[in-house]
């Protein structure tokens, strides 16, 4: 995070992305389960960035936790 206020200028977003693997047949509802699964226990991948002028703060979202 240091390194993103470092570099100054507007903030408009900041994605991290990777390809994965699947299973063969895997559907996309199994996919989208197996992904909240991981963002529900994974707080760092609830993490929420507010900027208020020269103020950061980061807040954890709240897990979903549907079945």
């Amino acid at each position: 995070m240091y390194w993103l206020r470092e570099r100054g200028g507007t903030l408009h977003g900041f994605v991290q992305s990777l390809t994965v693997r699947t299973p063969v047949g895997i559907t996309g509802e199994q996919v989208r389960a197996v992904v909240q699964a991981l963002v529900d226990h994974h707080a760092m991948l609830r993490l929420s960035l507010t900027v208020t002028g020269p103020i950061w703060s980061l807040e954890v979202l709240p897990a979903c936790r549907s079945s």
